[in-house]
This record gives C-alpha cells, structure tokens and sequence, in this order.
C-alpha cells in the first residue's frame, strides 16, 4: 500500500528495466491487467495498481477523473521516474490520457486499449440505462447480463470468459462504492486536450466492443498526432483476455520500436 495524492493505492510490481504502468478498467482492479503484467515483466518493471476507489485501494465518497490523474502522476514521482510507459484498459486509458494532456513529459509512449475520449456517463451506466436499469440499483446479476452480450466477441470461448470473471473476483465493489466510481466518468471530454499531444500511441479496440465501440477507438486514433490504430477482429472489450497472445505481442512490438 503506498500513499499518493492523499489515498492509499494497493500497487504490485513485476520484474526488472524500464517501467511500465498498468490501469484497468472501471469496476475492476489491477488482477485484470495480470495477462499483460505476467507477459511483459521479463523485459520490463511492471507496476499495476488498483486506481482509487477499485479493489483494495482506498475508496473516498467522491472523487474524479482529475483524481485519478493526479493519483496516476503521484505514483510516478512517487517511484522516482521522469518518465514511463503506460497502458490503460478503457477507464485506464481516459486516465492516462488526461495525464498524458497534462504532463506529457512523463510518458515514454501510451497503449489505450478500448478507448474513448468523451462520455455523457460511463459506458457501464449507459449501457444500463438503455435497458431500462439504474446503475445505483441494478443487482450483479442485472450487471451481468447485460454486460456478458456487450463485453465480448460471440466466438470468445467459455474459459476465456471464466479466466476473466477468475481475475475480476477479487474486485466487487458496493452498489456505494459503484456508483461513486461511475460518477468520477461523468461528463468527461478530452477533445479539446488531446490534439496537441505528441507522445507515441498505440490505440486497439475490439471489433465486437458494444462497450466502448471501435468507432470510439478509431475517433481517439484521429485526434492524437503520433497514433496507431489496431483493430482486433475476434475480440469485444476485453481484448486483453480475447485475444490475449496477439494483444501482448502488438504492445511489445510498439514498445520496442
């Protein structure tokens, strides 16, 4: 447990070299970045940590995206680096985003995987809505279902699915503590921030994605001056456990670049 910007965060490292930070995504935890920590931590110091209010860090009342941002930047000078690479999984990678909009001189290069760069709401919330649900109300259950058809390719395999619900166990949050951690997504714009960046990125998103769609992938891509669009044909959200080998492969490549 290490403290930064005024909350505890759970952080775990892998391996040795040049530093690589992980973000997950909303609702979920460091456990669900695990595939791509394993796979890099022999070329490299891979750091993923559970962002504010997820998993077993700290979870204030209310927080925000800028929150996270700080927090993000406050693990970096923390660990002593000038500079790192990063990667963030949809609500990891808005964050890395603004903090790459803010402090551009601390990234090295940027993986977004499942982007997007504006949200009236976060995806989950939306995705609720329109079928009739409140994201402070709904069951897990409810949460499920819904998200199982959105989440994933209709090829992805059983197991693939059960790895990641293997991973994600660890991270149940309280509808509380849900809804807070929606509310930090709420409204946010990074449109205006993100045309002057030039830190080298690569961008991939799932053809299947009914979360954050292709079409918000490629629109991140078209707005950032040094980007890279990857589009993973057999893959819905989860392009991490998807297509897991192809993903790992795709962000080392870039990274060695």
């Amino acid at each position: 447990m290490i403290r930064v910007n005024g909350v505890r965060l759970n952080v775990k490292i892998y391996g040795e070299g040049e530093p690589v930070i992980l973000l997950h995504g909303l609702g979920g935890s460091l456990e669900g970045m695990t595939p791509l920590a394993k796979g890099l931590k022999d070329k490299y110091r891979v750091i993923a940590y559970d962002c504010r209010g997820h998993g077993r860090s700290e979870k204030p009342a209310v927080y925000s995206l800028e929150d996270h941002t700080k927090d993000l930047i406050g693990l970096v000078n923390y660990l002593g680096y000038e500079k790192v690479k990063a990667v963030g999984f949809s609500m990891g990678s808005y964050i890395t985003m603004n903090a790459a909009a803010i402090h551009p001189h601390r990234f090295e290069k940027m993986a977004l995987i499942a982007p997007k760069i504006k949200g009236d709401m976060s995806s989950v919330e939306k995705l609720l809505n329109e079928q009739g649900l409140d994201a402070r109300t709904a069951s897990p259950l409810q949460r499920y279902l819904v998200l199982r058809k959105a989440a994933f390719s209709a090829d992805t395999s059983f197991f693939k699915k059960l790895k990641l619900m293997r991973l994600a166990s660890s991270s149940k949050l309280t509808r509380r503590q849900s809804a807070a951690a929606a509310e930090a997504l709420r409204g946010f714009d990074l449109r205006q921030k993100l045309s002057g960046i030039t830190v080298k990125t690569l961008v991939c998103s799932g053809k299947h994605d009914g979360i954050n769609p292709a079409s918000a992938g490629k629109e991140t891509a078209a707005i950032l001056p040094e980007a890279q669009f990857v589009l993973f044909k057999n893959s819905g959200h989860h392009i991490v456990i998807e297509e897991e080998e192809r993903c790992l492969n795709i962000i080392e490549k870039f990274f060695e670049e």
